[in-house]
């Protein structure tokens, strides 16, 4: 019988030690949650930061298991987080060999530590788009290093990233600027912002070119940001100081991400001593009260000995107008055309001056003059209060007098009819 008890007590024994031995799977989940590229598509020979969010996607802090009976049980509790040992970037390339790749290389970090179940780390690489790299989608590798437990239960993480790389510059197209301007006033001188790319620019400023034969304004235009695959419309003012033909250069300078660029653009024009077409105001309001709308009437008078063309007049000003352009089209030798604008001061402050200035275009064998601007001025004032008060007034004083001429006359008529009774 002792016998029997012993070879019992030694069997539960083995069951313990075999219990003990048992490997028991903490199995984190490690996954990239996010990733942030900056800029959002190369160009070649440009740098960026990417930015990646890993997470221990665990959802509890451990994992208990239990093995034996009611009578003997053993619980073994283990930890569900996980030691990442080495994070790195594995390269892309297109057919000629030039890369995509991370700044540090096949090493990259090492030894960060423990990610906890439900933890995450933020992690950043400095990556590079090699000069002479090839336009197109790359996809290096993010991978993730985890050491491993006594029994090999943890596989290491590999993400595929989307790259892009386009050459597609900004681009800086004249828009409509006048071929021939006159020395007698400003002319207004329009470029159009182009951004073809499929992410936004940023910090785009537009230097005019210093010469003695012009002046332009303003000196400097500032653009905060462009969206992807948009455009804007600039305008500068030039007063020129000769006659003759130059041209007018602009610099470009413009960020994509933490990369800068630079571009040109020029502009040719001819100064002439004056035009023969001009636009003339002939009704203005030096003063217009607040939420209210005012007429502006314009004249153009075309003098010359030819018909001239697209002729378009467009005002400048921070009020609300319209039309925003008025299109006349053709005028013959001679020809005076009038024309209106509506302008209101909805949203306009009171008692401060705005200015309001017009041009002209037109096109003459197939060229396009501008003529110099024409400006004015109004000033927002606030209604006088009485306006409702004295109409009223007025309406009870033309109803009073109506009213007495009706008894005067009635009171005449009768009158007469008594002379004749009388008579």
């Amino acid at each position: 019988m002792k016998k029997q008890y012993l070879i019992c007590e030694a069997a539960v024994l083995l069951l313990l030690l075999s219990v003990l031995t048992i490997p028991v799977s903490a199995d984190p989940s490690i996954v990239i949650t996010s990733y942030q590229l900056t800029p959002g598509v190369f160009m070649p020979g440009e740098t960026g930061i990417l930015t990646l969010l890993i997470t221990n996607a665990e959802a509890v802090a451990t994992t208990t298991e239990t093995t034996g009976g009611a009578t003997h049980s053993v619980s073994i509790t283990e930890t569900n987080g996980v030691v990442i040992e080495r994070i790195w970037i594995s390269s892309a390339s297109d057919s000629t060999g030039d890369q995509i790749r991370s700044l540090l290389g096949a090493n990259g970090y090492e030894d960060l530590g423990n990610l906890a179940a439900g933890a995450s780390m933020t992690v950043s690489f400095e990556m590079i788009a090699e000069d002479n790299i090839s336009n197109g989608h790359y996809f290096p590798k993010v991978h993730i290093d985890l050491k491993n437990d006594d029994y090999g239960n943890y596989e290491d993480v590999v993400f595929p990233l989307d790259i892009q790389v386009s050459d597609v510059p900004l681009e800086i197209i004249p828009n409509n600027s006048p071929k021939i301007i006159s020395m007698s006033g400003a002319s207004d001188i329009s470029l159009t912002l182009l951004n073809l790319r499929e992410s936004f620019l940023d910090n785009i400023i537009i230097t005019p070119q210093k010469s003695d034969k012009y002046r332009i304004q303003p000196e400097k235009l500032v653009v905060s940001q462009l969206g992807a695959s948009s455009s804007e419309e600039i305008h500068f003012s030039i007063i020129p100081e000769t006659i003759g033909t130059y041209e007018l250069a602009f610099n470009i300078s413009y960020e994509n991400g933490d990369n800068s660029h630079n571009t040109k653009t020029a502009v040719t024009v001819e100064t002439v001593d004056s035009f023969e077409v001009a636009p003339i105001i002939y009704s203005m309001p030096s003063t217009i009260e607040a939420e209210t709308n005012e007429e502006i009437r314009l004249k153009v008078y075309n003098s010359k000995a030819d018909r001239i063309s697209s002729v378009i007049i467009t005002p400048h000003t921070n009020a609300r107008i319209t039309p925003s352009q008025y299109f006349i089209g053709s005028m013959d030798a001679d020809d005076i055309y009038s024309l209106s604008f509506d302008i209101d001061t909805t949203g306009l402050t009171i008692n401060q001056t705005y200015d309001i200035s017009f041009t002209v275009s037109f096109k003459q064998d197939d060229i396009t003059f501008e003529t110099p601007i024409i400006q004015s001025s109004f000033t927002v004032v606030g209604s006088n209060g009485n306006g409702d008060e004295t109409t009223m007034a007025i309406g009870i004083v033309i109803i009073l007098v109506i009213v007495m001429f009706f008894f005067v006359y009635r009171w005449r008529k009768k009158q007469r009819i008594k002379k004749l009774m009388v008579q």
